[in-house]
């Protein structure tokens, strides 16, 4: 029996896949023979696969998925500052900020008691913060125009191979924030949108946010024909819309406010392409609005469940749609939303005690119609315009987030996911003029609180406005007083954000189970609507980026883990999608425990003389962190002495931006969801090592035919780049066969092709057997056993008669 060993080195090799490296040929100078019986197995196998630890992830084939998501704004006030500030010290209720977006037909938000109207929500108090999706808008070509759902999507592509947990997870974030563009040679945004003329001067990589159009503002003028002359404050545009807005145009206008819009599409196009999400190519600025989500799923419902040839009638005739309708009209139809102007200035009058007048800054936009025509609708024409010093709507407002993250969690040995809200981060100056150094730029989130009026029941006027009025005490005792506290006592995190309601598209349409109403609105879809039930969705599920990087269905994809929204006294609806949040818990009780006392303000509160008391100053207040709550007052911020029957309070509305509202301030940090599930880091546990040294007899996948020489098993590591093995799987040679090379292969377990590096080499153990003999071998053999016997008895003869001579 003989036994050679023989190295097949993949690096030597006559022939390689080069592709892969996963197979290879060595070719010999002279042939070796395999006599019947020869014994053919692995000594040895050292698999070249690169990075292959417990902190890598091996994707065996190019990975693509796409997220689809609804862009969302907040209820809540957004603000830009003012262009020529007041005297603080002379004017009451000093505000340097100037609010730039605009809440239509909110009583639409109230569940009315019975028997009539109730109380509804002071501007005073703030909003309830709760998430809008945003709309884009569609001309019908009827002047009228059709809300749709402003969706967008991010394709995610990672090229097979092995990452390290911390390089895969700076891909995905790379792609999500537009940082590579996969499609587009890895390029950045920026090099993207100059290279295609579509840069805005804006950083906005339209992926995850987009620039959007805040509507021009509008100036009434005295309408005579002298030219535009300037007579009142400039009308927020979707006031001016729902005011005067109509069809046909009255007084011979020849324009419409909505003909400003700009649309994402025309009814006309038979693609439907203005029902597919955006995505980084399309830079167009285009006009939104945000409503509440039940209003949102009336619409999607409409759109998804609808036949091709259906859409266009549906969309036409939809009254949740028609924008008239919703914004500008005051009917049965008329809906709650919340639009956004480029307000460059004020819009509010503030009382100047010194001159006993109303003193405002002009604002900047539209003049009358009347008398310009249609050049108005352009921006910022000098002759028609206030010189105006500060533009912060040049371009539009930016909505979504500017800096989803996925990161690996090694703490918690987890892949998370982050930042898909836009957290709020703290000003320099709240609108009285106060410095906060200690918090500028920092994120973090507001605690408000709306007086409650505990000791005077006429305090809760501030709060709310009664239409028409009804008996305050049966107010404070309904229900509806309940929901509105629940509603404005909340916090303040984000300003806008995505939700995304379907993380695996491309895998959704290549496993779905149930069809489609229509061929155009896959991108409106969920995840678990391209299935008949849950169990196909969460199978399918596990089949995404996402799913195998360790995350649950039950927590990004299903809807009943998406959270509700309350909008003040209306039910909760479902959110539309899975956001992110910034973290607050009661840790915080005892920090901002007694903020906000009269020991902040830079001056005695009650101030002898004057009428005007300074606003609040953050100076080293006394504060004391126990249990106790922070400061609510019961009445609203007020620094007028004159003000009848109004006691003075300043301290407690430092850094607030509402009069009736106390904004406490929290610094924290964004909360991440960790994936429940550990990552799957290799979707094999082993390869094969096949041959044609022999014959394919073995078993492999799905009943096919197969030689194996070796399992290797993918933990079985000897250093970072290799995986060694020692295996006895023996082959034995039924029929003689001489060889003059040998290829081997390297396989997963489903004989599909895995990657690896150039230098695996396998140790080739060859054990042949000794010769049969033949009968004329057999009888030489037995001659030369007898004589060499023969010779051995001689020997032993002479030696005994030697020794008896001697004797």
């Amino acid at each position: 029996m003989t036994t050679q060993y023989i190295d097949l080195n993949c690096g030597n090799a006559t022939t390689i896949n080069h592709t892969n490296n996963n197979s290879w040929t060595s070719q010999f100078n002279e042939g070796i023979e395999l006599p019947t019986g020869t014994a053919v197995s692995i000594q040895s196998s050292f698999i070249n696969k690169k990075g292959i630890t417990g902190q890598s992830i091996e994707l065996e084939a190019d990975l693509e998925e796409t997220i689809v998501f609804n862009y969302y704004a907040v209820d809540t006030d957004y603000f830009t500052l003012i262009q020529e500030p007041q005297d603080p010290s002379s004017t009451t209720n000093f505000d340097l900020y100037v609010k730039y977006s605009h809440h239509i037909s909110e009583r639409e938000l109230y569940q009315e008691p019975t028997g009539g109207l109730g109380y509804a929500v002071s501007e005073n108090t703030g909003r309830s913060e709760a998430n809008l999706p945003l709309m884009n808008f569609l001309d019908t070509q009827d002047s009228n125009g059709a809300m749709i759902p402003m969706t967008g999507k991010v394709v995610i592509k990672i090229p097979k191979g092995t990452y390290s947990v911390s390089s895969l997870s700076d891909l995905i974030t790379d792609q999500l924030q537009g940082i590579q563009l996969p499609s587009e040679n890895n390029r950045n945004f920026v090099d993207y949108q100059k290279a295609n003329s579509k840069w805005t001067g804006v950083l906005s990589s339209f992926t995850t946010n987009r620039v959007c159009q805040a509507e021009e503002p509008y100036i009434p003028t005295n309408n005579t024909n002298t030219g535009p002359v300037p007579q009142d404050n400039a009308l927020n545009f979707w006031e001016a819309y729902r005011t005067y807005d109509n069809r046909p145009p009255r007084y011979a206008l020849t324009r419409h406010f909505s003909d400003q819009f700009t649309y994402k599409g025309t009814i006309a196009d038979t693609e439907f392409n203005y029902l597919k999400a955006l995505d980084y190519t399309d830079t167009r600025i285009l006009s939104i609005m945000a409503i509440e989500p039940f209003h949102y799923e009336q619409i999607r419902n409409e759109l998804i469940s609808v036949v091709d040839a259906s859409l266009v009638g549906q969309i036409t005739s939809s009254s949740n749609m028609n924008i008239f309708d919703c914004y500008a009209s005051t009917g049965a139809n008329a809906r709650f939303g919340m639009g956004f102007s480029a307000m460059r200035n004020t819009v509010a009058k503030q009382y100047n005690t010194a001159s006993s007048d109303y003193a405002l800054a002009p604002p900047a936009g539209w003049t009358d119609r009347d008398e310009v025509g249609t050049v108005n609708f352009q921006k910022l024409q000098p002759d028609l315009n206030s010189a105006t010093q500060m533009n912060y709507f040049d371009k539009g407002i930016i909505m979504g987030t500017d800096s989803p993250t996925f990161i690996y969690n090694a703490s918690k040995s987890g892949f998370a996911i982050d930042r898909l809200h836009q957290p709020l981060k703290f000003p320099t100056n709240d609108k009285y003029g106060n410095e906060f150094t200690d918090r500028a730029g920092q994120e973090g989130f507001y605690l408000k609180r709306i007086p409650n009026g505990n000791f005077s029941l006429e305090a809760i006027k501030i709060c709310f406005e009664d239409y028409p009025p009804l008996n305050l005490q049966s107010f404070v005792e309904n229900q509806q007083f309940t929901d509105l506290q629940n509603t404005l006592n909340t916090l303040m995190t984000r300003s806008s954000g995505i939700q995304v309601f379907n993380w695996g598209l491309n895998t959704a349409k290549r496993f779905r189970t149930k069809q489609p109403n229509n061929s155009f609105t896959d991108e409106l879809l969920r995840f678990d609507e391209f299935f008949v039930n849950r169990q196909e969705a969460e199978e399918a599920w596990k089949q995404t980026l996402w799913g195998r990087l360790g995350f649950q269905y039950s927590q990004l994809q299903d809807p009943n883990a998406w959270g509700k929204t309350k909008l003040y006294t209306k039910e909760a609806a479902n959110n539309i999608g899975f956001t992110t949040e910034t973290d607050a818990d009661s840790s915080v009780i005892t920090t901002i425990s007694t903020l906000f006392n009269s020991f902040d303000a830079n001056v005695p509160e009650h101030q002898p003389g004057g009428q005007v008391f300074p606003t609040p100053k953050l100076d080293a207040g006394i504060q004391l962190y126990t249990q106790l709550d922070v400061n609510v007052p019961v009445g609203g911020f007020n620094n007028n002495r004159a003000a009848p029957g109004l006691n003075t309070v300043v301290a407690p509305y430092q850094g607030s931006y509402y009069n009736s509202a106390v904004m406490i301030p929290v610094i924290s940090k964004t909360r991440q969801v960790v994936a429940n599930e550990l990552p799957t880091l290799s979707k094999f546990g082993y390869f094969l090592v096949s041959s044609d040294i022999v014959s394919q007899t073995d078993i492999a996948n799905k009943n096919d035919p197969l030689s194996i020489l070796d399992v290797i098993p993918i933990t079985s590591l000897s250093n970072q780049d290799f995986i060694a093995d020692r295996n006895e799987m023996i082959h034995t040679i039924s029929n003689p066969k001489v060889i003059n090379s040998i290829t081997i292969r390297v396989l997963n377990p489903d004989l599909t092709i895995p990657t690896l590096q150039p230098n695996s080499s396998v140790v080739l153990k060859i054990t042949k057997p000794l010769p049969t003999p033949t009968e004329i071998q057999a009888e030489v053999i037995d001659n030369q056993t007898t004589q060499l016997i023969q010779k051995e008895v001689m020997a032993e003869e002479q030696a005994e008669l030697k020794q008896q001579n001697k004797k």
